[in-house]
């Protein structure tokens, strides 16, 4: 088949028109009793809440006649006064397993869930883990299960708004919780056990969306209960249509990074769009998507937010052009805070550096804009101890890229997954010179040899002032020095490590490839296939062009027909490329950033 791109336009909604409030004097749902709640063992609980105060200790979801109870089979609760999620339940005694420092915080939507597997309760507010504690086999009871209130039905109700209650028969992973909490989910989704959205608008029924439901009571309430939603954590994706009558130039990514902007034009009447296209911008989201005789399913090329349109009328002719930005760009402009301005890490592996503040950014934009697979982070060998103060997730990321080893990269790929991987020495593609090569330019450069790094901590009294030389690069290519500050480095051994790094990434000269790629649809290669970081080799070229035996993607721009890569000798990357495109990002120091946090007007 011949190689077909089209855009794809949808809309993110919010999945809830209305929502439930309980009073916090005497609101709850009462779920009848049944053999699915005695979740003893293996189970999970979850659910978005909005609470304004610590004063109520607000039950969530509880299965237990009251407190100390020996049928306590579980109480999910946030306690009164220090705000802490908390998950109670009996084995051989009644184990209270909390969340320690952290707290659900005031005034916004947070997610909470609590995962009970193998002996253990794992806490995690908003997807991130924020305690655990031991709790085995916990007793069974007849009691029915309540929402907002504990079993003794005296005391302790919970004020505030809850929504897309959701109990599972299984330990949900880390994964699947961040994953999935922004979005409605299927309700035949194994080990769904119960599922209340409980956005039904009206009446007193609290709808169970199970495959096997058991609908729930609204007791006591009164007044307006339910009200209209003006905000949603939860979306649901309303498809509007393909255009191919589009034009733009090209779409670019770049290694240690990601892909950029898309600008594109539709040849629409000047006030007249068709129902597939981008219309009042709100939360509308694109895919480009390639389909061809290699990718018949499809493969996408970006994957990004409409932001800006502009309308054109120019004698007979009419267009709307737009503007659509990747998450590597929304990423630039959501802050990194956790309870304060300040977001430490002590000793931490750095691809669960990378997991935190992916994490982080979403429940700071109550959506998914990052994601990770179980795979897509791969282990560095190196633990990080840094702090981040009033810094930006973008900035972050990139931060802590660079105290990974010289032969690590990083990207978002289009469909917002974060990549943190070690290059392979082996092929990843084979191109072959006249087939699917078109041309092909190197450059060599030594203009930005850097063999003496002076760096400091940026202190007064500085724990950090080391020099690091390459004496064989100064005998090669002449002194060449650099200093740097940088506030993350605290000790002398990170600084070590970072310093070997920079001077290994920068001893040498550039040698740079420039590519561009004959699409398979024109007889050459699956150019869809390329991903930056990706290695490849070079074929059919005579030994006397000294082409290196393999090389690295990093960076790409994508045609109708072909692409552009640029790349570079596979070891001469480790030991170069990567100072080349990380010095000019941002270093997180401590004498440009305050420790205090900001102080937050609402405007």
């Amino acid at each position: 088949m011949a190689k077909e791109v089209y855009i794809k336009t949808y809309q993110k909604a919010k999945s809830y028109a209305s929502r439930l409030s309980f009073d916090g004097v005497n609101d709850y749902i009462s779920i009848a009793h049944n053999a699915k709640f005695n979740l003893t063992a293996t189970s999970t609980i979850e659910m978005w809440v909005y609470i304004s105060s610590y004063t109520n200790l607000h039950m969530l979801a509880t299965k237990t006649t009251g407190s100390g109870a020996t049928n306590n089979t579980f109480e999910f609760r946030i306690a009164n006064t220090t705000g802490q999620l908390q998950y109670i339940g009996y084995d051989t005694a009644i184990r209270n397993i909390t969340s320690g420092s952290f707290v659900v915080p005031l005034n916004e939507y947070t997610h909470v869930s609590a995962v009970h597997d193998s002996g253990t309760v794992t806490l995690y507010i908003n997807g991130i883990n924020v305690g655990s504690g031991a709790l085995g086999t916990t007793t069974t009871n007849t009691d029915n299960v309540l929402l907002g209130i504990r079993g003794d039905l005296a005391t302790f109700w919970f004020q505030g708004i809850m929504q897309e209650v959701r109990f599972w028969s299984t330990a949900r992973s880390q994964l699947e919780i961040s994953n999935n909490m922004f979005n409605t989910i299927p309700v035949t989704t194994a080990g769904l056990v119960a599922y209340y959205k409980l956005n039904e608008g009206t009446g007193t029924t609290a709808t169970d969306s199970a495959s096997t439901p058991i609908n729930g009571t609204l007791t006591n309430f009164g007044g307006s209960f339910w009200t209209a939603v003006s905000t949603s954590p939860v979306f649901d994706t309303n498809y509007k249509g393909f255009s191919t009558d589009y034009a733009f130039n090209s779409i670019s990514s770049n290694l240690n990074s990601g892909y950029g902007a898309l600008d594109f034009t539709l040849p629409r009447k000047f006030d007249v769009l068709a129902s597939s296209d981008p219309q009042d911008l709100t939360n509308y989201q694109l895919d480009v998507i390639a389909y061809d005789n290699e990718q018949p399913l499809g493969t996408t090329l970006f994957s990004g937010e409409v932001i800006s349109s502009t309308r054109s009328l120019s004698g007979d002719g009419e267009s709307v052009s737009y503007t659509a930005i990747s998450p590597l760009e929304r990423i630039e402009k959501i802050d990194l805070e956790d309870l304060d301005s300040v977001v430490s890490y002590s000793a931490v592996e750095i691809a669960d550096i990378f997991k935190d503040i992916i994490l982080k950014c979403n429940a700071k934009a109550k959506q998914e804009i990052l994601k990770y697979s179980s795979t897509s982070l791969a282990t560095t060998g190196i633990t990080l101890t840094t702090t981040f103060k009033n810094a930006f997730v973008g900035d972050a990321l990139k931060s802590v890229f660079q105290a990974t080893p010289s032969n690590f990269v990083w990207y978002v790929d289009t469909d917002r997954t974060v990549y943190l991987k070690a290059i392979l020495t082996t092929a990843t593609h084979y191109f072959y010179n006249t087939k699917d090569v078109a041309s092909i330019v190197r450059e060599t450069d030594k203009s930005k040899i850097v063999n003496v790094l002076k760096l400091w901590d940026g202190e007064a009294s500085p724990t950090v002032l080391q020099k690091y030389v390459n004496n064989t690069s100064i005998e090669t290519y002449g002194y060449r020095a650099e200093a740097k500050q940088d506030g993350r480095y605290t000790t002398t051994a990170g600084a070590l490590n970072y310093g070997t790094k920079f001077i290994t990434d920068s001893k040498n000269p550039n040698d740079q490839f420039t590519i561009t790629l004959i699409d398979s649809a024109g007889g050459g290669y699956d150019i869809d296939s390329v991903k930056v970081g990706d290695t490849f080799k070079l074929l059919n070229f005579g030994t006397e062009t000294n082409i290196p035996d393999l090389l690295v993607v990093t960076s790409k721009t994508d045609y109708l027909d072909y692409c552009t890569i640029t790349a570079s000798d596979r070891n001469e990357y480790v030991s170069r490329e990567l100072y080349n495109i990380k010095k000019d990002q941002f270093q997180v120091n401590n004498t440009d950033h305050p420790a205090t946090a900001y102080a937050v007007n609402n405007v």
